[in-house]
């Protein structure tokens, strides 16, 4: 129920069976009076990487849902995960999280406790993007987010 080959962005697609929220789900069983459902981005990450610790849940960086590539999937908070959720949003112009055109200049910015942190103003969106991005390492502790770039 994977396919490997469908995502140029190296995501693994999981085209079986999904949960409300998008997430691949599959039965796992020995005896069939002892099947429980999982999820399938979990279960790769545990095939490749062994159980996930208590407090702790498995983050897509690529932002795909139906992706269940080791390589995208990492160990983070629930805090960190709802930092690092969204993606780009659908009116993103500049490809970078946290980046919007301001006045002719490119403009950094991330959410903070509920609140917007103001970075600067950069002449590239790759400059403000590189900014954001190193902001919100720091910030929400995320010590492995792929390029921001969608």
């Amino acid at each position: 129920y994977v396919n490997k080959d469908a995502n140029a962005l190296g995501c693994w697609l999981w085209t079986g069976s999904r949960n409300n929220n998008g997430y691949g789900r599959f039965r796992l069983s020995r005896f069939r009076k002892r099947q429980r459902t999982v999820l399938a981005h979990r279960f790769a990450y545990e095939q490749v990487n062994g159980p996930i610790p208590d407090g702790l849940v498995v983050d897509h960086t690529c932002h795909n849902r139906h992706c269940v590539n080791p390589n995208h999937l990492r160990l983070v908070t629930n805090q960190d995960n709802c930092q690092n959720r969204g993606g780009l949003s659908p009116n993103n112009t500049s490809g970078f999280n946290g980046v919007s055109m301001h006045h002719g200049r490119f403009q950094a910015q991330i959410n903070l406790d509920g609140r917007t942190v103001h970075l600067g103003y950069f002449a590239t969106a790759e400059e403000a993007g590189a900014v954001a991005a190193e902001a919100r390492r720091r910030h929400y502790n995320l010590a492995d987010i792929r390029k921001d770039k969608a």
